[in-house]
């Protein structure tokens, strides 16, 4: 649907009001900031993520590289 402003918008109250599995949360709001192209949002929910759940493999992760590389352009 594309529609990832407003999808931040929930993933900023689930995450406030979350009680367990929040990693999840920021990982879906990563990829939502990478789809906007707010790469360093992207990056910041990803390593939080991985502070929270560092076992957890999610396939949103893998974008984290790319995501890097454009902060840096």
């Amino acid at each position: 649907m594309n529609k990832y402003q407003e999808a931040v918008g929930d993933f900023d109250k689930a995450i406030q009001y979350c009680q367990s599995a929040c990693h999840q949360y920021y990982n879906r709001r990563g990829y939502c900031y990478f789809k906007m192209g707010k790469y360093a949002q992207a990056i910041a929910d990803w390593e939080n993520m991985k502070n929270i759940a560092p076992s957890d493999y999610t396939p949103y992760w893998n974008y984290i590289d790319e995501a890097r590389r454009r902060v840096r352009e």
